[in-house]
């Protein structure tokens, strides 16, 4: 049976049932026993609701919440789990003091219909785990008659048992496999979870490469043989891995581990491992010890000297990690299986032993990075995971469920196992509240890039242009329908990836523009679901003949300015996201979202009508944005995170520019054409540079991110070098000045990979790289660098110099004195090169104090804080939270004297009050 056909909660009949649902609360808690993120609750709802909805008598829940190792733990109490659990479900919520036991049975059993019940604390009994161990390392079992005790009064609390704790589901505890109920069903989270593994690994993206350790090959044939029908490649390694060599090679292995009975299944597994041309990677070198024992002599053996007597091989070898390493790098998807005795591939609870299943870890979160799928199996594998702090790195790592974004998530498909109920989007509205619109209202000869260079808030918030008169922009006609647009651009156009399902936000196989336009004409009534195309770009056809951005746009467009004229059109792979015709019907709903690569926007309403919900992307709103992006927040409204959402209404004839970073979600009113686009430019650069840093952390597909954005920053700062270097010189304002500077530090960081990255990583910084303009990416980035900052009047070459700003991020501005050269000229510059750079970062700290916030009405604020007086007390101060690092960078160069060394050590700080 496939992962995915397990029973549902879907399957069942829960009318007039008990309904016991096994959740994880395990949420985290500030020192308060405050919930600090209620990811995991609000994760659990549409399992919840969907009992209520479908007749359940008492929907009870059950979880654990840290390790109390099986006592009565006040701080590990569920009370407090209640009362966010009852805000967030909308309804009263009973918590028992207890999990167990007659009173308990009582309370479930007279509960009155409809009734949703909290238990305490799982872990308050030892009976729960079976076992616990103390600090130091004892083992204290539970008595089995009171385990079974324990698990017949669970029982006792339902007709039906869900589980929807995928995070503890790999553990053999009561609540797991101890609950003797007829009917078990899989909750809306365990039910992705296993359709995520089913299409990892029934219908995986090769290479598909396994990864096995044990202590017995005879303990793992069966999945052996399992993964040589699946899998492209397969690493062997742990104490199994000793067994193969000696078997195949005949190497000497001294003491180690080796499994007589397994060895007689070797050749076999070898053959059908040929058979089906799947490449067996083992180790070649190993780490030795005289004893099993952390405090071992360590030792070193190659394959070909082989292991002496006396001792026993531990962990992997250098180059065995190395070759583990590349072979990971291959792959994309990963299935690393580490359930045994003996861990992955070394023995990692030994720190003297533990640099195998570390670098073997670290192999595994870059690849998860560069877009693997890496499925992590339980035991000891997860248990190193946990220990690293990866869980979140990689795609799945059961020991600790994550609340960040992974891979295996489908961006274009934000569903969450909710109910295909449309008007949800706007119930969720209706007890919020907005803040009023006050954005500028512009006539579009005023929309021009004077109006930039002019204002320094131009472009830092939308702005509405009522009527499209002196934009510069062609619109097709008011009369222009759908079927104009399906007749223009043909009906067989593809919409696989542009139609959405509103109801789940999901991406819509199997729609053209034929049946999109047949879909239009229904009346509203007769539509069974909502869908809504809101990424057809129409480059190169008839329709985007009849379209042209404002002036403004094409002003500034990096694609329209810098990208070659030699490089665009049919047959070359260029950025084509600035003319999209986006349409949607009545109570159409986009999520909240920010435009890829924190590009701008520009958007006219051709037809219809829209409501924009807007949060401003400051750095608190961007920071609850990246931890709601793409996990289970996504079920909840994101303006409860933020500061203030701002609703802004467009009807036909309106056209909006969105700045850079603003977080939107969109809702349409009645059936609406759109045309508008995207754009990156010179004035923001640090925000789109930022929204990029989001959509790597959050782990968004590259097919959703800014096509080739770091060729076309390649393009950008190219020309702006020749520009600098011009003999007649150039002069740029200062808010252009202070993006050319992040831009330089950008492509310095990628030339760095150049020049120290993995291979991996090196031919992906290189592919990236126009060969046709950058011939020497380093020496350009570095070059571009140096003059944004001797423009800006700092003229060091330091790695880590900074434009002088006035505090807030801006270039400040010059005085009389300064303007008589206001532009240093440069020729044939050619940097002297440092013949070794090294840079260390520490793993940073974070710490509370009270300072004085710097408010507008303080002008003494920039002394205090330029002499770095901010922890004197004064009568205001409040608590700041202060993350900081200290980075250290040496570097070396030949001199006709000797030699030059430089050691730069600076602190970095990020203050932000609470």
């Amino acid at each position: 049976m496939s992962l995915s056909n397990k029973l549902s909660i879907t399957d069942l009949d829960l009318k007039d049932k008990r309904v016991l649902i096994r959740v994880d609360f395990n949420v985290p808690q500030d020192s308060t026993g405050k919930i600090t993120n209620p990811a995991r609750i609000v994760a659990a709802l549409p399992t919840i609701q969907y009992a209520l909805k479908n007749g359940a008598s008492v929907v009870t829940l059950m979880s654990h919440l840290g390790r109390p190792d099986g006592k009565v733990v006040e701080k590990y109490s569920l009370k407090p789990v209640a009362a966010e659990l009852e805000k967030q479900l909308g309804t009263s919520v009973t918590f028992l003091n207890d999990c167990v036991g007659a009173d308990v049975e009582s309370a479930v059993n007279s509960a009155k219909s409809g009734s949703v019940i909290l238990l305490e604390n799982l872990r308050f009994h030892i009976e729960e785990e079976g076992s616990v161990k103390s600090k130091d390392g004892t083992k204290t079992k539970a008595d089995p008659a009171k385990v079974t005790e324990f698990r017949e009064s669970l029982t006792k609390l339902g007709d039906v048992y869900v589980n929807d704790a995928f995070g503890t589901a790999h553990r053999a505890h009561s609540s797991m496999v101890g609950v003797k109920l007829p009917q078990r069903a899989a909750g809306f989270l365990v039910k992705k979870e296993l359709e995520f593994f089913a299409k990892a690994l029934e219908s995986p993206e090769r290479p598909f490469l396994a990864i096995l350790g044990g202590a017995k090959v005879s303990d793992k044939i069966q999945l052996i043989e399992n993964m040589l029908d699946k899998v492209n490649s397969l690493i062997i390694c742990g104490g199994m891995a000793f067994t193969f060599k000696k078997t195949l090679d005949n190497v000497s292995i001294g003491n180690s581990l080796f499994d007589a009975p397994g060895s007689e299944k070797v050749a076999g597994l070898v053959e059908k491992a040929k058979k089906n041309n799947v490449k067996l990677v083992f180790p070649v070198d190993y780490i030795t010890a005289d004893k099993f024992d952390k405090d071992a002599t360590k030792g070193t053996a190659t394959e070909a000297e082989g292991i002496p007597d006396g001792w026993m091989g531990l962990d992997a070898g250098p180059k065995s990690r190395e070759l583990f390493r590349a072979t990971v790098l291959e792959a994309k998807t990963i299935l690393w299986n580490g359930q045994v005795s003996l861990p992955p591939p070394g023995v990692f609870e030994f720190p003297a032993f533990a640099e195998g299943s570390t670098a073997l870890l670290d192999a595994n979160i870059e690849a998860a990075k560069n877009g693997a799928v890496v499925i992590v199996g339980g035991g000891d594998t997860a248990t190193l995971a946990a220990q690293h702090k990866a869980e979140d790195k990689l795609s799945h790592a059961p020991a600790r469920k994550s609340d960040r974004k992974r891979n295996f998530q489908d961006y274009a498909s934000l569903n969450l196992g909710l109910t295909s109920d449309p008007n949800r989007w706007m119930r969720m509205l209706e007890n919020k509240s907005f803040k009023p619109d006050k954005f500028k209202r512009m006539h579009g000869t005023e929309v021009t890039v004077e109006w930039l260079e002019e204002d320094e808030d131009a472009m830092t918030e939308p702005i509405v242009v009522e009527k499209p008169d002196g934009l510069g922009m062609k619109m097709p006609p008011n009369d222009f329908t759908v079927e104009d647009v399906a007749e223009l651009v043909g009906e067989e156009t593809p919409l696989e990836t542009q139609s959405k399902d509103v109801a789940t936000q999901s991406a819509s196989p199997g729609w053209n523009l034929g049946k999109w336009a047949d879909y239009i004409e229904l009346e509203p009534a007769a539509r069974e679901k909502i869908y809504n195309v809101i990424s057809l770009e129409v480059t190169g056809t008839k329709v985007g003949d009849l379209v042209l951005p404002p002036k403004l746009v094409r002003d500034l467009d990096w694609v329209e300015n810098f990208w070659p004229g030699t490089r665009k059109g049919k047959g070359h792979a260029y950025p084509k996201v600035q003319l999209y015709c986006l349409m949607g019907v009545a109570s159409a709903w986009t999520d909240w979202h920010v435009d890829f690569a924190g590009s701008s926007v520009y958007y006219h309403i051709l037809r219809g009508s829209k409501v924009f919900y807007f949060i401003k992307p400051t750095p608190a709103n961007l920071a609850a944005y990246e931890r709601w992006s793409g996990t289970e927040l996504q079920n909840s409204w994101l303006g409860d995170l933020v500061d203030e959402v701002i609703k802004v209404t467009l009807t036909e004839g309106n056209t909006m520019i969105i700045p850079s970073g603003w977080i939107h979600a969109v809702y349409t009113p009645l059936d609406t054409i759109v045309f508008g686009g995207n754009f990156l430019h010179s004035f923001a650069v640090p925000m789109q540079l930022k929204i990029r840093k989001i959509e790597i952390a959050t782990q968004v597909p590259k097919k959703f991110r800014f096509p080739l954005f770091t060729k076309l920053c390649w393009y950008v700062g190219d020309k702006y070098l020749r520009d600098l270097k011009a003999p007649a010189g150039v002069s740029y304002p200062p808010r252009v000045l202070t993006s050319l500077l992040a831009l330089a530090d950008f492509l310095v960081s990628e030339a760095r990979i150049l020049e120290r990255g993995s291979d991996q990583a090196k031919k992906e910084v290189k592919d990236q790289i126009p060969s046709d303009r950058v011939k020497d990416p380093a020496a350009i980035a570095r070059e571009l660098r140096w003059r944004v900052r001797l423009a800006t009047g700092n003229a060091s070459d330091d790695e880590g110099a900074a434009v002088k700003t006035n505090g807030a991020g801006v270039k400040r501005k010059r005085t009389s004195a300064e303007a008589e050269d206001e532009r240093p000229r440069f020729k044939n510059f050619k940097p002297r090169r440092w013949d070794s750079v090294v840079e260390k970062s520490d793993e940073g700290e974070t710490r509370v104090v009270k300072a004085q916030k710097p408010t507008e009405a303080d002008e003494t604020w920039k002394e205090r804080w330029v002499e770095w007086s901010t922890n004197e007390m004064v009568s205001d101060a409040t608590d700041a939270q202060v993350k900081s690092r200290t980075e250290t960078i040496v570097r070396i160069r030949r001199t006709g004297e000797g030699l030059e060394r430089q050691r730069v050590e600076r602190v970095v700080e990020s203050w932000e009050w609470q």
